[in-house]
Formats: structure tokens, sequence, C-alpha cells
């Protein structure tokens, strides 16, 4: 019988914070962060005052963020308790996962964010989880995915290995258009900018899983 993989204490020891195992360095996340915070107001038009994080791990997205803006309210969900005791201080790091979007109500955020997470999860999981992420988004969603094209580190542990293509396809489905470093922007926003800040790709089907 498999083992069930657990995000436990040391799951995230291993993965985020210790020097020899961590797949990305501190200085590493601070400009991807960065990065994607300067390309997210671009397209809002203004600074950043709100964010969601979808299967935020420890918060250290939710770190960076709040490093970078000031007063920015961050709220940041993941099922697993370890996580939520790992959080810093101080951040609203709660217990929950993209089932449980809909109990925010209507609250939507400048920007959303799910990094190293839909890779995880089955194509039927994929499929419920685009509708519940846009419709908490007022601004871009960042969407972190790993895909068949590139190598990949850290855990491989239930990775599912889609083309990117398949990605494309089914982010198109839900209304979104690709603006770079993984950014996709939601109807209404993708509408805005000039035709080449988007690029877009189709891949094979993903009604195949």
């Amino acid at each position: 019988m498999p083992r069930t993989k657990r995000y436990d204490r040391r799951y995230y020891e291993r993965f985020y914070r210790a020097k020899t195992t961590r797949v990305l360095l501190p200085a590493e996340r601070r400009l991807r962060v960065a990065a994607v915070v300067a390309l997210a107001e671009h397209h809002l038009g203004r600074r950043l005052r709100s964010a969601l994080d979808v299967g935020c791990g420890a918060g250290l997205w939710g770190r960076e963020l709040v490093r970078l803006r000031p007063g920015l309210r961050y709220l940041g969900v993941d099922p697993s308790p370890a996580a939520v005791a790992l959080a810093p201080r101080g951040l609203d790091v709660r217990r929950g996962g993209l089932e449980d979007l809909a109990a925010l109500g209507r609250a939507r955020f400048d920007l959303v964010v799910c990094a190293d997470v839909l890779h995880y999860l089955d194509a039927r999981a994929v499929r419920a989880a685009l509708p519940a992420l846009v419709a908490r988004a007022r601004g871009p969603l960042y969407l972190e995915v790993l895909t068949s094209a590139e190598a990949v580190e850290g855990d491989r542990g239930d990775l599912r290995r889609r083309s990117p293509g398949w990605y494309l396809e089914l982010f198109g489905r839900a209304g979104l258009a690709p603006a770079g470093l993984q950014l996709y922007l939601p109807p209404g926003l993708a509408e805005r900018p000039a035709a080449l800040e988007l690029a877009r790709a189709t891949g094979r089907s993903a009604t195949r899983g």
C-alpha cells in the first residue's frame, strides 16, 4: 500500500528551510515576488492593496508581499496544520484549501497566488480549482506550475507531468490570458493590454487529463 505524503513540519523544513535541501533560496524568492508585484501593478494601474495566497505553505510569499507593500491585506490558506503553525507571526494564514474559497463570500483580491500547487492535483481537481481562483481575482493571478517541459527539483511525490499546452488550453477556457512570468489576467483585465503584451498558445486537449 503506497505511503501517503504528509505535509508536516519535517516536509516544510526539508523543502523550504534547510540550506542543503530547500528548493529556492530566499534571495531568489524575493526577486520572483518583486517581479510579480511589479507586473501585477502594471496591469492594475496602481499599487497592490490585497493578495490571496492559496496553498501558501508556511507563508513565505506572504512575508515578501507584506515587506514590499506594507499595509497590504494578505490572506493565506493552506490545508496543512503544520504550515499554518510555521507561518510568520502577524501574517493571516488560515487552514483551508481550494474547496474552501467559497467561504470567502464576495471577497476579491488584487493578486491571487497559487504557486507550486496545481501540478500535484489530478485533472478533475485542477478543472474545479480554476473557477474558484478566478472568482476571487480582481487583478492578475500568479499560477506557478511545473510541466513536462522542464527539469524538476525538490518534491516529486504525486507530481503530474502535464504539457504546457494542457494548462494553457485549460486556462484559456477559464478566460485567463497569459501575461508572462506565469501571471494570468482574468476576464475584463485581459482586454486592456496591447496585443503583443499577451502570449497565447495552444496544446493538446485539456480534456484528456
